[in-house]
């Protein structure tokens, strides 16, 4: 019976490639591949056996986990070492509920989250690898090296240090100790969806449909839907739902201190004020979803206040 590559010994290849922090499994064996004149998936069949199905052509949108001995393998053939791949390919240390074998190198891929997508151009001409694959953690959305928006559509953000700006906020946001990162994640897609609707009815936005424009002008953009042209406003939203004193003010204070909140959004995000206080709008659905989840918290605050009682209202944590 023939031996399948997995099977044969291990051995260094001429051509080596350098990894590139993030980067797939998969996307690493096709560019070891591929340098050494090899078919794309040589270099995945010759680290482990990889259990049923197909060519392995359709799964480069993938990520694999490999056992050690497959690691080991995939260690001497691209010459790179054990220590270091387990820093630059994530798909490693992921996917712990696969079941995977420990007498023979195998090797078992998965759908990755955040998912692989194109390396910043810059990094991976850099790399000498157009084709390189990567997942972008934090949900990484810009290369702040070379100032390119990476998702989606990529894009040179120099011209506008604003977007910049707002990348750092938002990764010191998702790298906040104060609260889980599921539900950063889940209140940053809140706010997303909400600037969304701003996007829409920019008409009843004005001040932000100009910056948005101007925005539009300095990037050079044909698509007037990308996401970077209000990334900064998504941000600075985010930032306000998940402060958690904010939601606890929010969600304690009697509905006529509520226009004095409203307005502090607007200022902040430049969004119309009268348009974010509307019953009908999004963002006002989701304060009046927020304070209806903790009714029963602020009438016992009122019924203390007017008892004159020094207990203290919940924490902060209790709002999320």
């Amino acid at each position: 019976m023939r031996m399948q590559r997995w099977q044969q010994e291990a051995r260094q290849l001429p051509v080596t490639v350098k990894p590139f922090f993030g980067e797939t499994v998969l996307s690493l064996t096709r560019r070891l591949s591929e340098a050494n004149g090899l078919p794309e998936t040589a270099v995945l069949r010759a680290a482990g056996e990889w259990g049923p199905g197909g060519t392995g052509l359709h799964i480069f949108d993938r990520d694999a986990k490999p056992n050690q001995l497959a690691l080991e393998r995939l260690a001497t053939m691209s010459g790179i070492p054990v220590t270091r791949l387990n820093i630059v390919l994530p798909g490693i240390h992921e996917a712990r509920d696969l079941r995977l074998p420990t007498d023979y190198p195998a090797l078992r891929w998965f759908r990755p989250w955040p998912p692989s997508q194109p390396a910043c151009r810059q990094c991976a001409l850099r790399y000498q690898a157009p084709g390189l694959l990567a997942r972008q953690f934090d949900s990484t959305m810009m290369c702040h090296r070379h100032q390119r928006w990476i998702r989606w559509q990529q894009v040179d953000v120099s011209s506008d240090p604003a977007v910049s700006d707002a990348h750092r906020r938002y990764l010191r946001l998702m790298s906040s100790k104060r609260a889980d990162r599921q539900w950063l994640h889940g209140q940053f897609k809140v706010a997303s969806e909400i600037v969304q609707t701003w996007v829409i009815g920019k008409r009843w936005h004005p001040d932000l449909a100009e910056r948005w424009q101007d925005r539009i002008r300095r990037l050079r953009l044909a698509w007037h839907d990308h996401p970077v042209i209000c990334f900064p406003e998504t941000v600075t939203l985010a930032e306000t739902i998940t402060d958690l004193d904010i939601r606890r003010e929010l969600a304690l204070v009697p509905d006529w201190k509520l226009p004095a909140f409203f307005a502090t959004v607007a200022q902040k995000t430049g969004a119309n004020k009268a348009e974010l206080s509307y019953n009908q709008r999004y963002f006002r659905q989701w304060v009046d979803k927020h304070r209806h989840r903790f009714s029963a918290d602020r009438h016992e605050c009122l019924v203390r206040r007017l008892a004159k009682s020094n207990t203290p209202p919940p924490e902060s944590g209790h709002f999320k």
